[in-house]
């Protein structure tokens, strides 16, 4: 097939170009991703009906289109299996999906009802089950007038009368679409649904894969059980329970982790709280380092009023339980140029104006 350039224009790092009687098959359509294949040495990104997307330049003129055929028959496929999955869902829960969505490594569709995995479980083997009948698939070219001869799954969604195409599996689905499929369910090989989730609206939302999709997502996951066993020691059989062994053990390290720590910031805090002064009553504890999740312990070491001021690179906190800690911070920022905030209880700030000597004069001015 031959594809006439008439127009092109760049698009970040790839092409725009808008061709005379453009007949690829457009992404979207019908749910379903569009051709791909090759415009002279340039690889067709993606197609729309007002332009098609290329990964390199081409100068406007008239070039052979080669289509990927391997592209084309996964795209059937997966097509297919959605024509399976769609009709299987209606004759078993006699409901219709909402939307249909096929990318590059799965697909997805809607069900209008909230499913537990046992019951998607049976819809899976339904359709496994149609798919290895070998059922032909076969198109019907029919009118307006004529379509009501047809029960079809779903109705003429598109306004057009003539050269209305009905795609129908044997005796399973009938129903109107413009994609593409296979010619037989057993060109399928399998189907598999790998996920599902809730989404709004009480619906399901179904992911799934069919063809040589699924036997690649097959041979993924046992590559990863390989590895899970080679890790873990164990057979396949032994990982679940090795999985929860090791997640007890991580629970165990961290709480023994916390623990420890703990203890070092106690001591680290018995030893500078050693080191305290008074003023007026009150215990003025100097720490001239950061120390983190200090909280704790400190009803443990100090029994009458305090005020702690822990300082590290003109980085300076200051709390108690007794004394107003926003105070000192009013008359601090009133004098020095100050970034910070904090409570009555506890206050932060960071100047490079300012020293313990400095802040600790302060303090004293107005207790």
């Amino acid at each position: 097939m031959k594809i006439n350039i008439i127009n092109i224009n760049q698009d970040n790092n790839f092409y725009k170009i808008k061709v005379k009687n453009n007949h690829l098959y457009p992404d979207g359509k019908g749910g379903q991703l569009g051709d791909r294949g090759k415009i002279a040495d340039a690889n067709i990104v993606s197609v729309t009906k007002n332009y098609i997307l290329i990964d390199k330049f081409l100068n406007p003129g008239e070039y052979e289109f080669i289509e990927d055929i391997n592209w084309k028959k996964d795209i059937s496929i997966q097509h297919s299996a959605e024509h399976l999955f769609a009709a299987t869902v209606l004759k078993e829960l006699n409901l219709y999906i909402d939307s249909v969505t096929m990318n590059e490594d799965y697909s997805y569709l809607d069900i209008p009802k909230t499913l537990k995995q046992d019951e998607l479980d049976i819809l899976e083997n339904k359709v496994n089950k149609i798919i290895s009948k070998n059922l032909e698939i076969t198109e019907i070219f029919t009118n307006i007038n004529d379509l009501k001869n047809y029960n079809t799954r779903t109705k003429l969604k598109v306004a057009i009368t003539d050269n209305i195409r009905l795609i129908k599996i044997g005796d399973y689905d009938i129903v109107p679409c413009g994609g593409y499929h296979v010619n037989n369910t057993s060109e399928i090989k399998i189907f598999k649904i790998i996920n599902f989730e809730k989404v709004k609206g009480g619906k399901t939302r179904v992911y799934f894969l069919a063809g040589d999709r699924a036997f690649k997502y097959f041979n993924n996951l046992i590559n990863i059980i390989k590895f899970a066993n080679n890790q873990l020691s164990s057979q396949s059989f032994e990982i679940n329970e090795k999985i929860i062994d090791l997640k007890n053990n991580i629970k165990s390290l961290k709480n023994e982790n916390n623990n420890l720590k703990n203890e070092i910031i106690e001591l680290k805090l018995s030893h500078e709280l050693s080191k305290k002064i008074f003023f007026n009553d009150y215990q003025l504890i100097i720490i001239n380092k950061a120390i983190n999740n200090i909280n704790p312990f400190l009803k443990k070491y100090i029994l009458n009023n305090y005020i702690l001021i822990s300082s590290e690179n003109n980085n300076f906190t200051i709390f108690s339980d007794n004394f107003n800690c926003k105070s000192l911070f009013d008359v601090i920022k009133s004098k020095y140029n100050i970034k910070g905030g904090g409570n009555n209880n506890r206050i932060n700030f960071s100047s490079s104006e300012l020293n313990i000597e400095l802040v600790l004069n302060i303090l004293k001015e107005i207790i």
